[in-house]
């Protein structure tokens, strides 16, 4: 879903300026009756007779009410504006779903992978993690990197299908051949913890790194954590807590909590 498309936020703004305006209407509307009700009104006072005078608060009420229909009518027509806005990206969203599911009948890699995406993440189709396999499987088959991500993934973690490293590396390396940044990081951790593979840290070291090239966060965070640690390469504190910090500036939780500690929460990220 493009979330570009949708703008809650100026709904929920727009919805706030209606209620706004309806009680500055209500509110101004009552306070003009009472006041013009006591306006003209005599009151002796020993005497003398002195007739009351509300003329500015009846100005200032009706003012009020005049201001909460501006904001009504601008709320209204915000509410409005986000409605079309949505129907409009709901309209795009359907649009782009039939495209995919026809190029991905058709053959097509990256639409397969695309609709394998729409039902992993249940995106105006049903959830099926059993259809997601099999959409990222035919992808994979076409050599299309991320659909051998996600069958490598999917594989090593048991999802639609059992548990299998051998099969998450199978599909894992073929994604890495591409570059995929992601698929780079797995395959330097089988190599770290000798799954499948014997262990091997410099050759670890090696995937971590052609990762961190990518800019990928996952990336950055291992290499960081091998240069803290020495591991498949030369010790280098300072080298490991800027491949850290910019793991962070990416989104990385761990690394940032890393750097926290390691820096005793004087880090600026």
């Amino acid at each position: 879903m493009n979330n570009d498309q949708h703008d809650p936020y100026n709904a929920i703004t727009s919805l706030k300026l209606v209620g706004a305006g309806l009680l500055f209407i209500i509110g101004g509307l009552i306070a003009r009756a009472i006041f013009s009700s006591l306006h003209g009104r005599v009151t002796t006072y020993g005497n003398i007779n002195v007739i009351d005078d509300w003329s500015v608060y009846i100005i200032l009420s009706t003012l009020a009410a005049i201001g909460g229909g501006i904001a009504l009518i601008v709320g209204g027509y915000g509410v409005y504006s986000a409605y079309q806005k949505n129907k409009n990206a709901e309209q795009t969203e359907q649009s782009e779903l039939e495209q995919i599911l026809q190029k991905a009948e058709s053959g097509d890699a990256e639409a397969q992978y695309l609709l394998g995406m729409r039902y992993y993440d249940g995106n105006l189709v049903e959830f099926d993690i059993n259809a997601a396999y099999r959409c990222f499987m035919e992808s994979a088959k076409q050599g299309h990197a991320k659909g051998q991500l996600y069958v490598g993934l999917m594989n090593e973690f048991g999802e639609s299908v059992e548990k299998n490293d051998e099969d998450a590396f199978k599909w894992l390396s073929a994604a890495a051949k591409q570059k995929e940044s992601n698929a780079l990081y797995k395959i330097g951790l089988f190599y770290r913890d000798g799954r499948v593979v014997e262990k091997n840290v410099q050759e670890a070291f090696k995937y971590f790194e052609l990762s961190a090239n990518e800019n990928n966060h996952f990336g950055l965070y291992h290499l960081g954590m091998a240069y803290l640690e020495g591991v498949g390469c030369e010790a280098n504190r300072e080298k490991g807590i800027n491949l850290l910090a910019e793991s962070s500036r990416r989104g990385n939780n761990d690394a940032k909590k890393k750097v926290d500690e390691l820096l005793d929460g004087k880090s600026s990220l």
